[in-house]
Parts: structure tokens; sequence; C-alpha cells
């Protein structure tokens, strides 16, 4: 006896090799999609911690123009002083040599000084001889 058999074309959804792909493939794209997400949010963060590094650095930049502005001042002030040092310098000198001067008048005054109390004693010496 025969028995028909019935062959109907099978619709993709009862074919299981095509149902297992397309299951593996599901999972994979959502994988990818999961790990395309945390890339994203990654470089999100990435963006900002860059962006907030940018305007720290603006800032010490503008801290930096400040402090050579500072800068030059005290140079400025430095300049100033080292010419008042090479003043002193310059008076201080003068200052010694006036200082050798009198220190010399005082040695021959006291020298002369000396000379006539010498002279006054000969001279009392004479008298009394």
């Amino acid at each position: 006896m025969l028995k028909k058999i019935n062959k109907k074309k099978k619709s993709p959804s009862q074919n299981p090799t095509r149902d297992a792909i397309s299951r593996s493939v599901g999972v994979i794209v959502e994988d990818l999609d999961r790990k395309l997400d945390l890339v994203l949010e990654q470089h999100t963060n990435t963006d900002k911690k860059i962006d907030n590094l940018d305007k720290r650095l603006t800032g010490v930049e503008g801290r930096l123009t400040g402090v050579e502005g500072r800068l030059t001042g005290v140079e400025g002030r430095l300049t100033g002083v080292e010419e008042q040092v090479a003043n002193l310098t310059v008076n201080m000198t003068i200052v010694k040599q006036q200082m050798q001067i009198i220190n010399a008048g005082f040695k021959r005054k006291v020298e002369l000084e000396e000379f006539e109390a010498l002279e006054s004693r000969v001279a009392a010496l004479e008298k009394q001889r």
C-alpha cells in the first residue's frame, strides 16, 4: 500500500538549522551592539575628560601669563636694586678713602701734639739749666 507522502515545503520557522543560525546571529548582533554602546560611552567620557583638561590648561595658561607679568615687574625692580647697590659700592669706596685721609690726619695730629708736648718739656728743662 502506498502511503501518501505529504511533501509540503517547510516554512523558515520550521527549519531548525536556519532558526539556530538566526538566533546565533541575533546574539552576536546584540553583543556587538552592547560593545558599541560601551565604546560610545567610553568615547563620551574621554571627550568630557579632554574638555575638562582643556579648561584646566586654559586656566593654567592664564595663570602663567600673570606670573610672567609679575616676573617682568620683579626683574625691573631687581635692576633698580642692582643699580642702587652699584651706587652704594661707589659711595662706600669714597667713604673708605675719606676715612683713610681722616685717619692719617689724626695720626699726624697726635704726632704733632706729642711733638709740642715734648718741645715744651725740652724748653722747661732748658730754663732749669
